[in-house]
């Protein structure tokens, strides 16, 4: 039950974001290069 939880949270806050984004008119070129971003970040920080 806890799981279901934490996992409705975390769809919730990406449901959020994604509106976010829409509302804002980011297109996906612009995603693309913001998760090359953060997946650089995360190579040096030695996250997934």
């Amino acid at each position: 039950m806890l799981r279901d939880y934490v996992i409705d949270e975390c769809v919730d806050t990406i449901q959020a974001a994604v509106n976010m984004l829409a509302a804002l008119t980011v297109e996906q070129g612009e995603i693309d290069m913001a998760i090359g971003r953060m997946d650089a970040r995360n190579d040096l920080r030695g996250r997934f």
